[in-house]
């Protein structure tokens, strides 16, 4: 899997897998020493939104140049997506039941899990939580091609996808609005984690790479238009942060379409970021996260539970540190070892087999001269 990476877009794909394993899911480990989270869980949520959004960009772009691949574009697509994704889910379904079964008995509505139905439609039961939003992926992943051939999008016209992804959009808020009217859910379990309610949250991303490929902006564009995003993920935060998140049907639905519409803004202008004068530590750092990102997500609550069952009980600040600092060694470095001794030869086979190294380039604007020629860069999703 060797080639050159977007270095703008392994920061926030980084950034999003430090705000939720390491800042969100590391304080997990103090909640009895500190209780009051919310605005910190808020972190982490909007660190998952980052993912829905960078998750549309990378494969939106992929579902845009696999319809050039003439007969049988969808199933390459999917089989491509399926060797990707479902070996760790399934490798980590089976340790979830190992774990839970050993502390608790039987796991609750597993063979939902087998099908990605732990949350179409409700909340999900509290064993293997990290998967509520792989089931989120896998469902784009097979509902988006079947909706590009039933509207007959062509790459040929990006208004069109535009067009459709505006519609998936606004769709998607209406039915979450719906949603809340009608089913009183709680925020947490019953609206973010509920696929049905969050339809739109990887469409904003789709759209984003499309108008990036269509109107290839100039590097002073996607700035003004970042900023205007970072505006919208500001004013979520203001409408979710001071609210009852249970209670009000505002704060149940807004945020989530600010959050994706400001994070999607955002893209663009970290696309077209160079990495030349980062200092060399931090492109390492930023691309082996980017890089582990899957992995670590899929491993990092797995540590926790056996942290739990090794070393039960709850301890002062002092030693729950030290668990904080074992969590997260253990986890990277596990994640490290994941990537490299199973997705990594998974995806040299699928590249053999299936063709392609899932390596894309996005046309942009001329670049200044003595600027990285930003026409040229590449991208791979992860």
């Amino acid at each position: 899997m060797s080639g050159r990476r977007n270095f703008g877009l392994d920061v926030l794909r980084s950034s999003a897998s430090l705000s939720v394993m390491a800042l969100t899911h590391g304080a997990f480990l103090f909640y009895h020493l500190w209780p009051n989270q919310r605005a910190l869980w808020y972190v982490g949520s909007l660190g998952m939104d980052m993912f829905f959004v960078l998750s549309g960009f990378l494969i939106g772009g992929i579902l845009l140049d696999s319809m050039s691949e003439g007969k049988g574009w969808v199933k390459r697509f999917w089989l491509r997506r399926w060797i990707r994704t479902l070996p760790n889910y399934y490798l980590f379904l089976v340790l979830n039941v190992a774990l839970w079964w050993y502390a608790f008995g039987p796991p609750p509505d597993w063979p939902k899990f087998l099908v990605f139905a732990q949350n179409l439609l409700w909340a999900q039961s509290p064993f293997y939580p990290e998967s509520w939003s792989l089931a989120l992926e896998e469902m784009f992943y097979l509902i988006a091609p079947l909706m590009f051939l039933a509207l007959a999008l062509d790459p040929k016209n990006p208004k069109r996808t535009l067009k459709a992804c505006a519609l998936v959009i606004v769709g998607g808020i209406a039915l979450r609005w719906g949603w809340v009217l009608l089913t009183h859910p709680t925020w947490e379990d019953g609206v973010k984690k509920v696929v049905v309610a969050r339809a739109d949250a990887i469409a904003y991303g789709v759209f984003a790479v499309q108008w990036f490929r269509y109107a290839k902006p100039s590097r002073v564009q996607t700035a003004r238009v970042a900023i205007a995003g970072a505006i919208l993920v500001a004013i979520a935060a203001a409408i979710y942060l001071p609210s009852d998140e249970d209670t009000s049907v505002l704060a149940r639905v807004v945020p989530f379409a600010l959050q994706g519409a400001g994070f999607a803004m955002m893209l663009p202008w970290f696309a077209q970021l160079d990495g030349s004068h980062a200092p060399a530590w931090y492109r390492v750092i930023s691309n082996r996260l980017a890089v582990w990102s899957y992995s670590w997500y899929v491993i990092h609550l797995v540590v926790i539970r056996l942290m739990d069952i090794i070393v039960p009980g709850k301890y002062g600040w002092g030693v729950t540190s030290v668990k904080l600092v074992v969590y997260l060694t253990v986890s990277i470095t596990w994640s490290w070892a994941n990537y490299t001794f199973v997705e990594k030869p998974i995806l040299r086979w699928r590249n053999r087999r299936i063709g392609g190294s899932e390596v894309r380039v996005i046309t942009t604007a001329t670049p200044a001269a003595g600027a990285e020629d930003a026409s040229k860069r590449e991208f791979r999703e992860a």
